[in-house]
């Protein structure tokens, strides 16, 4: 019996009808399952909203290529910018992000349907494409916002585009297909780094068979491809390049710790993915193509008549190739996730839509049986089924209880209505994260921030003074620690917190949400008219040189001059002084310009740091207002104030004392460890680090910029102030790196370099920034005067090999890692 698709080809309009009636019955069972769930979204998928969020801003104001590009720093962006458009049309939220997936998953069925197609025919498109949106693994991770579902599209799309590229047989069609395979690996880096693991090999195979076949002019296609790839993703990779590392140890090293990933040196590391391959896939959708691939080649079926659009040989070694490498690939990396492998799974459904297709002449309804059972298997798992819906395994069924969050976002912003506020989350279960409640945060216009807490007894002391919000949860919570769970039992009955609120999750557990009672800052709408005011200070009259001096400051002023000004403090004996600049509320102030005109006032609680070196003696504040859109400075009134500093006691701050100041305070005090060289920037980063979860916006960076930009030029250099010039161009410079101002940084770290000579460290700080912009010339100049004095350092030497290497100095660059080799780095 011949085959029907032999006897009767579909015409094409209906293999399109075919297609769209896929995309509508898919999409349509999508968006029904994500109107009827309404669970909170867990910690990957809320990071990712918020991430596409933070591009809604962006896109409404577009500050710059160079500013767009840093909204994310560690994940290309493509999944949160083709989210955005959708949120700005019908609203923000998780349902209206995941509008993008009607576009994606049109490309989707297209890739695979196409792929099907050149290397077989319609009819195994048609079915690989219906396998493809039936996988379990697909359509679970369909319905939730990760960046996993826009890889797979993307990674499937370039596959498809370089397989026709590669198969075509007109120079002008080759042509076209090179330019498509240039632009869809363009957005597939834009999406994840991870698609080059799936696209290396096969481009690989088709660049060493042209050049065995010398077929020039299909290499430089390639070639064109690149370059067309160029601009959509060179602009993300060239600003944050330097993420990218840290991000790879945080995947490939701590992740897979913490996870008891199999080691590579075992038999489970190289079968975890043919394990997991029936759960991807379904045991539904494998068994009967495979068993009719196996009919097929016992020649137990009906003879076939069919035509293919190439050697089922040729299609079916090209399909391997992506396979066999995707899979040998991802089982030899140490971070082992289901996920991670994804986009291999649309290529197993070209070959399974292939075995399928074997069934041919009165076995022919398995085909469609097999598809018609998939989709009631699909419809099973996601909506429960009277009477059958106990049986159906790991069942993904809408989640139609209540959840608090948005009503906690509400509580904290009901009573601190005029400040940003960071809310220090304990919990690290599925529904109560920090990224969880940052991205219900996010949701109101980003009034609220979640942050996580540290892991240490020491990391938690200084949480503890330093958020004024804490959320913890009651019951059992294994993803945190005994420090962490003793901290939330803490909060019930420390008298400087206060029970906000409480509000019951659906397993009865419970959500509390503590406020400190004298928060870092306080706002207060007030009457009156007038220029912002210093109305009091409370502190002691004496204090200890080189020891945290508690006080309060409260300012009275109208809202626009507190949130344009920075508040430039000096204590002062005539010669000697110390600073305490700081922006109003230390930038926590919302700027609401609906309310422009509103008169504040603003508490702010925090403590000063008189230098350890500071002579004893009587110490007077003076305050001014800086506006650092024009430079312009006047003076505030305020009462007089004076302290009594006493010497030293030689007693080094502690990590808590540290915390104690404002931000500004301590990143001027931590910034002279740059100066040590390679030893202080563990502990500095690691600072940084909390800083940064403090302040989530890290505006403070930006403040101590614009405050030590006044400073520097207002404080002539002598033997006296030497010292305090030096930190602050440190703390000038840590500012600029920390916000990848790469230009800015060198100028200041030239500006230091003048102010101190012999420091080697400034010139090997230069050179590396030089490297970061990629002037590698530069960065040779800055780091060979100090070779002699820190060759022995491998970075040092590092920074001089990757300098010659770039510059094409291929001897001297192999001198270095002879050097590194020698020193046993390498």
């Amino acid at each position: 019996m011949q085959d029907q698709v032999a006897k009767s080809p579909r015409a094409p309009w209906k293999t399109g009808l075919v297609l769209l009636g896929l995309w509508l019955g898919i999409n349509l069972g999508d968006r029904l399952w994500l109107n009827l769930d309404h669970t909170v979204p867990a910690w990957d998928q809320s990071n990712h909203l918020t991430g596409s969020l933070n591009f809604v801003e962006n896109i409404r104001h577009f500050p710059g290529w160079q500013e767009f590009w840093q909204v994310s720093t560690k994940y290309p962006p493509l999944p949160y910018i083709l989210a955005a458009p959708f949120q700005m049309l019908f609203g923000q939220g998780n349902d209206q992000a995941l509008l993008m997936n009607l576009l994606l998953t049109g490309v989707l069925i297209w890739a695979v349907f196409s792929l099907g197609k050149r290397l077989f025919n319609p009819t195994v498109g048609c079915y690989a494409a219906a396998i493809t949106l039936l996988m379990p693994r697909i359509f679970l991770f369909r319905l939730h916002y990760i960046t996993d579902y826009t890889l797979v599209v993307t990674t499937v799309a370039s596959f498809t585009c370089l397989t026709h590229w590669y198969f075509a047989e007109k120079r002008s069609v080759q042509w076209g297909w090179a330019i498509a395979f240039g632009f869809c690996l363009g957005l597939a880096m834009l999406t994840k780094q991870s698609c080059l693991f799936f696209l290396f090999i096969p481009l690989c195979w088709a660049i060493a068979s042209n050049f065995r076949r010398k077929k020039w002019e299909d290499l430089l296609q390639l070639v064109v491809s690149g370059i067309t790839s160029l601009p959509i993703w060179l602009g993300w990779y060239s600003t944050n390049f330097i993420y990218i590392f840290s991000l790879f140890e945080v995947v490939n090293d701590i992740a897979p710790a913490a996870e008891g990933d199999p080691k590579l040196n075992t038999l489970a590391a190289w079968i975890y993915y043919w394990k997991d391959l029936p759960s991807a896939v379904s045991w539904m959708l494998l068994l009967p193509p495979i068993v009719g691939l196996i009919l097929h080649l016992a020649k137990k079926l009906p003879s076939r008549k069919t035509v293919y659009g190439l050697p089922e040989k040729e299609s079916l070694m090209w399909l391997g190739i992506y396979f066999g490498a995707s899979y040998l690939i991802f089982s030899g990396f140490y971070n082992k996730d289901t996920r991670y492998i994804m986009p291999y799974l649309p290529i197993v459904a070209v070959f399974l839509g292939y075995g399928l297709t074997q069934w041919r002449g009165k076995w022919q309804p398995v085909r469609w049986g097999t598809i018609s059972l998939a989709t009631i298997f699909w419809l099973m798992q996601l909506f429960p089924v009277p009477v059958i819906a106990g049986l159906v395994p790991n069942p993904n069924y809408p989640d139609r209880q209540t959840y608090p969050h948005p009503e906690i976002i509400q509580e904290i912003i009901q009573e601190t209505p005029n400040l940003r506020s960071n809310l220090g989350v304990i919990p690290g279960v599925a529904i109560a994260n920090n990224h969880t409640l940052n991205y219900y945060g996010a949701l109101r216009d980003f009034q609220v921030y979640g942050r996580n807490l540290g892991n240490t007894p020491e990391q938690l002391a200084q949480d503890k003074e330093s958020f004024d919000w804490f959320l913890i949860k009651t019951g059992e919570d294994p993803h945190r620690n005994a420090d962490q769970l003793a901290l939330a039992a803490s909060l019930g009955n420390d008298p400087d917190f206060l029970l906000q609120g409480s509000w019951p999750l659906p397993d009865q557990d419970q959500l509390k949400l503590y406020h400190r009672r004298q928060p870092l800052v306080s706002v207060n709408t007030t009457q009156g008219i007038g220029p912002i005011t210093l109305q009091k200070i409370e502190m002691a009259s004496e204090a200890i040189a080189g020891q945290p001096l508690p006080i309060t400051y409260t300012w009275s002023g109208n809202r626009e001059d507190f949130a344009q000004g920075i508040a430039l403090l000096t204590w002062s004996n005539g010669e000697r002084f110390w600073i305490q600049d700081h922006r109003f509320a230390f930038g926590m102030l919302r700027k609401d310009s609906a309310n422009k005109g509103d008169r504040l006032e603003i508490i702010e609680r925090t403590a000063t740091l008189p230098p350890a070196d500071l002579p004893p003696g009587r110490y007077t504040l003076e305050a001014q207002y800086l506006d650092p859109a024009t430079g312009d400075t006047r003076p505030l009134k305020q009462p007089t104030v004076t302290v009594e500093i006493s010497p030293a006691t030689g007693e080094a701050l502690t990590p808590t004392q540290l915390v104690a100041l404002d931000w500004l305070t301590q990143l001027r005090e931590i910034a002279p460890q740059l100066g040590e060289g390679i030893a202080g920037l563990e502990p500095l980063f690691a600072h940084v680090e909390r800083l940064n979860q403090y302040d989530p916006v890290q505006d403070y960076l930006q403040q101590v910029e614009d405050s030590l930009a006044y400073r520097l030029t207002q404080t002539p250099a002598n033997a006296t102030n030497l010292p305090q010039l030096r930190d602050w161009y440190w703390a000038k410079t840590l500012a600029h790196a920390l916000q990848e101002e790469s230009q800015a940084t060198i100028e200041t770290l030239t500006q230091l370099q003048q102010l101190t000579p012999d420091d080697p460290w400034v010139n090997a700080y230069i050179a590396f920034v030089h490297l970061y912009r990629w002037e590698p010339r530069q960065a040779e100049l800055a780091i060979t005067p100090v070779l002699d004095e820190l060759g022995d350092i491998p970075e040092i030497q590092a920074i001089a090999g990757v300098s010659a290497l770039l510059q094409g100095k291929l001897p001297k660059a192999w001198s270095v890692v002879q050097t590194l080799k020698a020193q046993g780095v390498l």
